[in-house]
């Protein structure tokens, strides 16, 4: 009884390392095939362990303006002066911008407007 009982644990043992590694030599195929480089899967391991930090260093930054005329906001790009939106108030002017630019992430220096967004 004892002998069957040994024999089945080293056979569930030899099972789950056999598969193991079946299942590794199986997974590097599948990514071989959909072109994963090793700098991807580092890159996904960042993102999982922080999550924020990987997409605040992927956003590409812009810096803009932002000027007040008759109770209206408008928002401007510095480097080529781009109309990005306009809006009555911060919020509007934000929701505004955020429909046409997604994954970018914009700055406002005090002397460009800051100001102008503050909630108050």
């Amino acid at each position: 009884m004892i002998e069957i009982l040994l024999a089945l644990i080293v056979g569930i043992w030899i099972g789950k390392t056999v598969t193991n590694a079946w299942n590794q030599v199986v997974f590097r195929e599948i990514l071989k095939d959909l072109k994963v480089s090793e700098q991807d899967l580092r890159r996904l391991r960042m993102a999982i362990d922080d999550p924020t930090d990987i997409n605040e260093r992927s956003m590409p930054e812009i810096e803009i303006c932002i000027e007040q005329e008759q109770g209206q906001l408008y928002a401007y790009r510095t480097d080529n002066w781009e109309f990005l939106g306009q809006g009555t108030d911060r919020d509007s002017l934000v929701s505004r911008i955020a429909e046409k630019h997604k994954g970018v992430k914009f700055r406002v220096p005090q002397d460009q407007g800051a100001d102008l967004l503050k909630n108050g």
